[in-house]
């Protein structure tokens, strides 16, 4: 809840402005395209599962 712009925990709510300029200018003169390319790579990690006779066990014995 917000009153007389402040929040919950007493603070005053960021004037946020209504211009978003998020076009990227290059050298060469093209407007507002991006392209990212991000590659991951890890270690291949193995896992072992060892079942004890309690779990195994007829449970009617």
């Amino acid at each position: 809840v917000n009153c007389r712009g402040y929040n919950a925990f007493g603070r005053r709510k960021r004037d946020v402005g209504d211009e978003n300029s998020t076009s990227i200018s290059t050298v060469d003169g093209y407007d507002g395209q991006l392209r990212e390319e991000i590659t991951i790579t890890s270690n291949l990690i193995r896992t072992v599962e060892r079942r004890e006779e309690r779990y195994t066990a007829d449970p009617a014995e």
